[in-house]
């Protein structure tokens, strides 16, 4: 059970003070999740739990934009929310697609007004310039003067992004109006991170910046 092991160990730092990035933290988000959306009148047993959220990621995500997406589960039902979601390239584009366009898609708004915006925003904790409610982003100083971490530095400063395992990145830039799905695979070290930093920057800023495309525009995708 693994959202057994992760809350029962010891808190490192007092919650909302220090930043550190852990999957574990976004596995118990799943938890939370599931016990929001799930009925809670009864007991469910672990592929009870499975099911209902495989229907809820259906109905609510992944059948309105027509993504072919598989999530896994744990052994307890609980979708393993860090990572763990098999789709193709063009699906993952949906997805940043929806980010693009503020939640909407297809003149359906499957976000709450404001979630994207507040997916972008800096946490509260020191070292936190870096990210945001589980995206990526562009120090807003550009990075100057600051050691890399897991961003590139300068333009395109409004750009966020989700990171896969070993490389796997869907990156989303509104000043370009633009989506870039990256899949591969590549050694987890810093340096092949930072060169695919660099390397997704160079295409980015390859697109000039350009009027946004109206949030009502269907996506040819």
């Amino acid at each position: 059970n693994a959202v057994g092991w992760f809350s029962g160990q010891p808190l490192a730092e007092t919650p909302g003070q220090v930043w550190n990035y852990s999957t574990g933290g976004v596995h118990l988000l799943s938890k939370a999740l599931a016990d929001t959306v799930l009925p809670a009148d009864q007991r469910l047993s672990a592929s009870q739990r499975e099911g209902g959220m495989r229907a809820w990621l259906d109905l609510n995500l992944f059948g309105p934009l027509g993504m072919d997406a598989v999530a896994e589960f744990d052994a307890a039902g609980t979708f393993l929310g860090g990572s763990l979601v098999w789709a193709r390239p063009r699906d993952f584009a949906k997805f940043g697609y929806l980010y693009l366009r503020d939640g909407i898609w297809e003149s359906q708004r499957l976000l709450p007004a404001g979630w994207v915006d507040n997916a972008r925003t800096p946490g509260s904790g020191t070292n936190t310039d870096s990210y945001g409610r589980l995206f990526w982003l562009t120090p807003a100083d550009g990075g100057a003067g600051k050691p890399r971490r897991s961003s590139w530095i300068g333009e395109p400063r409004d750009g966020f992004h989700a990171q896969g395992f070993e490389g796997q990145m869907i990156t989303i830039v509104p000043s370009r109006d633009l989506v870039v799905v990256r899949m591969g695979l590549m050694a987890n070290g810093q340096g092949n991170w930072d060169r695919l930093y660099d390397w997704t920057q160079t295409l980015l800023n390859a697109f000039p910046p350009e009027p946004q495309t109206s949030v009502s525009a269907s996506p040819a995708l």
